[in-house]
C-alpha cells in the first residue's frame, strides 16, 4: 500500500479512534486547564526581569510605578525575586500536573486501541488471516502500539502545549512590539521551506522501515514456530543470512531517516539562531532610540527563545513522530479492513438448530480463475453422519469452511434446518458449530483450561466427564499435575493423539448440535487412531457429523459417504468405497 501522507494519516486515526479519546475528555480536559496555567505562568515569568532592568537598575528609586515612591530597591528587588519564584514554581506544578494527565490518558488510549485492534482482527475473515503473516500482525498489536503511546506521551501531547505557547506568546510580542515582531515572522517562510523539503522525505524513510519490520517480525515468528524442519534440514545459517540482509536493509532505511531528521534539526538551529540575532539587532537600535526599554527587548527575546522551542522540538522528534505515523497507517490499513462476512441489517440470532443442512448448488472459488466447488448439492438429515473423502485439493475442507461462514458461496445457497445461513447472526451461528481441525491446536495453559474453552461455564466435573468420553482421562491422570498440567506452546509436550483428545474433549463440552471433525485421525498411529476413532464415536452421537478424512475404516464407519471429485460429488455405499 502506498504511503499517505501524516497528516491525512492522523485526520483518519482521530476520526477512527474518536470514541476512545472521548472516554478520556474530563481528564484531557483538566489537563488542557493545567496546560493553560503552565501557558500563562511562561508568560508572567519574564515580566519581573523587566521590572528590576527598567523600574530599579535603569531609573532608580525615581522611577518607581505609581504607589511604589517608598519602596526601597533592595526590598524591590527581594519581591521581584519573590515574584519570580512563584512564578516558575507555578508553571512547575502546572506542567506536572498536565504531563502527568496527557500522559494518562495517552497510555489509557492507547491501551483501548491496543484491545481494540486485537477484537478487530478476530472478527477479519479467514481471507484476510490468510493472506496476512502473523509475525507482521503481532508487531502491529506490540511495537506499533508502543510506538504511538511512546510518541504520543514525550512527544506529541507536549509539541502541541508548545504550540499552543506559540500562538499566545506570538499575540504577546505582537502587543509588546509589533516591528520586533514582524523581524521574528520574517523568518518563518525558511522554517517552512526547510519542511517542506525534508518531512516527506524523512516520513517515506519511517514508513519503509516499520514496513520491513513488520516482515522481519513476521520471518522471525516463521522461522521459530518452524524450527524442527529449520534443524531437521539444517537451514540455520541459511535463515539467520536472510535475516541478517533484511537487518541490512532496515538498518539503511533507519540511518537514512536520522540523516534527514538530523539535517532538519541543524537547518532549524541555523534559522532559529538568524530569528534570535535578526531580532536582538534591530531591538538594540530601537533601544538606542528610546523607542523600547533594555526590559522590554529582554521579555521579547525570552518570548522568542520560548515561541521557537516547538519548531526545534518539532525538528528534533521529527524522525520519531514519522515512525509513529507510519505506525498509525500501518494500524489503518487493519482497522480499515472491509470484511464480507458480516450481519446482515436484518439478521436474526440462530434458534436451537436439529441440525437438518442443505448445500443447494453451490459454487465457491478462492480465486475466480480456480473454482473449487462446481453447483454442489448435498442434505443431510439431522443426527445423520457423513463422511466427506476424496483427493487433496478438491474442496473438501471447503465445505466446513462454507457452513461455518467463513466465506460465502459464490453462488447458491447453504442452509440449516431450512434457514439460509446469511440470515443467522454469525456468531449465534458458529456457537451451534463445533469444528475440530486437522491441526488440532492445543494452547499452553493448563490441560482443564484447554477443555473449558468449550464451555466457560463448565466446572471440574463437567470438564473431566468430557475428557472421559472422548476416552482422555486416564492420560491426563497420568500426567504430572493432571488436569493442572501447563502445557507447552500449541501443546507441544503432548503426542498428536493426546492433542486430538483434548481438542475431542473440548468439543464434547461444547453442547452443539452440529460437528465438523476435519482429517481427525491424520499422522496418528494404529493405537491412537483406535482410541480417537472410538473417541469419535462417542462424541458424535445425537449429533449431525461432518467427518472429512482420507483414512477408509473411519469413514466406513459414518451412516454415508460422499467422494467429492473436482467440486462435484457422488454418493457412495460402504462397499463401493472399499472396493
Amino acid at each position: 500500500m502506498a504511503a499517505r501522507q501524516p497528516g491525512s494519516a492522523l485526520r483518519r486515526l482521530v476520526g477512527l479512534f474518536r470514541n476512545e479519546v472521548l472516554t478520556e475528555r474530563w481528564l484531557l480536559l483538566g489537563s488542557a486547564t493545567a496546560l493553560g496555567g503552565e501557558i500563562l505562568f511562561k508568560t508572567l515569568e519574564p515580566w519581573p526581569l523587566k521590572f528590576i532592568l527598567d523600574s530599579v537598575l535603569g531609573q532608580g528609586a525615581t522611577g518607581w510605578p505609581n504607589g511604589w515612591t517608598a519602596v526601597s530597591p533592595g526590598i524591590a528587588i527581594l519581591l521581584a525575586a519573590i515574584a519570580l519564584v512563584l512564578m516558575t514554581s507555578g508553571r512547575a506544578f502546572a506542567t506536572f500536573l498536565n504531563t502527568l494527565g496527557f500522559s494518562i490518558a495517552g497510555n489509557r488510549i492507547l491501551s483501548a486501541i491496543r484491545l481494540r485492534l486485537f477484537e478487530h482482527l478476530q472478527h477479519l475473515p479467514l481471507a484476510f488471516h490468510s493472506r496476512a503473516r502473523s509475525g507482521d500482525l503481532v508487531q502491529r498489536l506490540g511495537r506499533d502500539v508502543d510506538l504511538m503511546r511512546d510518541v504520543l506521551v514525550t512527544g506529541v501531547l507536549p509539541l502541541v502545549g508548545n504550540m499552543l505557547t506559540l500562538v499566545v506568546l506570538a499575540g504577546v510580542m505582537l502587543w509588546m512590539e509589533w516591528r520586533l515582531a514582524l523581524v521574528a515572522i520574517a523568518t518563518l517562510p525558511l522554517f517552512a521551506l526547510a519542511a517542506v523539503k525534508l518531512v516527506p522525505r524523512i516520513h517515506r524513510a519511517a514508513t519503509q522501515q516499520r514496513s520491513r519490520e513488520g516482515k522481519v517480525a513476521a520471518s522471525m515468528t516463521e522461522t521459530l514456530g518452524a524450527m524442527k524442519l529449520v534443524k531437521t534440514m539444517g537451514l540455520e545459517d541459511t535463515v539467520t543470512g536472510a535475516l541478517a540482509r533484511n537487518e541490512n536493509k532496515n538498518k539503511a532505511n533507519d540511518v537514512a531517516g536520522r540523516r534527514l531528521a538530523a539535517q532538519l534539526e541543524r537547518s532549524v538551529d541555523v534559522l532559529t539562531a538568524m530569528a534570535s540575532a535578526s531580532v536582538l539587532g534591530v531591538g538594540a537600535h530601537l533601544a538606542l532610540a528610546g523607542s523600547v526599554s533594555v526590559g522590554d527587548l529582554v521579555v521579547f527575546l525570552s518570548y522568542l527563545k520560548s515561541a521557537l522551542k516547538p519548531v526545534r522540538d518539532l525538528a528534533k522528534y521529527m524522525n520519531r513522530l514519522a515512525k509513529a505515523a507510519a505506525a498509525g497507517e500501518r494500524l489503518l490499513e487493519v482497522f480499515e479492513y472491509e470484511s464480507d462476512i458480516r450481519d446482515a441489517d436484518d439478521a436474526i440470532p440462530a434458534p436451537p438448530f436439529r441440525g437438518a443442512i442443505c448445500f443447494d448448488d453451490v459454487s465457491f472459488s478462492y480465486d475466480a480463475a480456480v473454482p473449487v466447488l462446481r453447483q454442489l448439492s448435498l442434505q443431510i438429515q439431522p443426527g445423520e453422519r457423513v463422511a466427506i473423502v476424496g483427493p487433496s485439493g478438491h474442496g473438501k475442507s471447503t465445505i466446513a469452511s462454507l457452513l461455518l461462514r467463513f466465506y460465502d458461496p459464490t453462488s447458491g445457497s447453504i442452509s440449516i434446518d431450512g434457514v439460509d445461513l446469511r440470515r443467522f447472526q454469525v456468531r449465534s451461528l458458529r456457537r451451534q458449530i463445533n469444528l475440530v481441525p486437522q491441526d488440532s491446536l492445543v494452547f499452553g495453559v493448563s490441560i482443564a483450561e484447554n477443555i473449558g474453552q468449550g464451555d466457560p461455564t463448565a466446572d471440574q466435573d463437567a470438564i473431566e466427564s468430557a475428557a472421559r468420553l472422548v476416552n482422555a482421562h486416564d492420560f491426563i491422570c497420568q500426567l504430572p499435575d493432571g488436569y493442572r498440567t501447563i502445557l507447552g506452546e500449541r501443546g507441544s509436550t503432548l503426542s498428536s493423539g493426546q492433542r486430538q483428545r483434548i481438542a475431542l474433549a473440548r468439543a464434547a463440552l461444547r453442547p452443539s448440535p452440529i460437528l465438523i471433525l476435519d482429517e481427525p485421525t491424520t499422522g496418528l498411529d494404529a493405537g491412537n487412531r483406535s482410541i480417537v476413532t472410538d473417541s469419535i464415536d462417542h462424541l458424535a452421537r445425537n449429533r449431525t457429523t461432518l467427518i472429512i478424512t482420507h483414512d477408509l475404516a473411519l469413514a466406513l464407519c459414518a451412516d454415508r459417504q460422499i467422494v467429492l471429485d473436482h467440486g462435484q460429488i457422488q454418493e457412495a455405499h460402504r462397499h463401493a468405497i472399499a472396493g
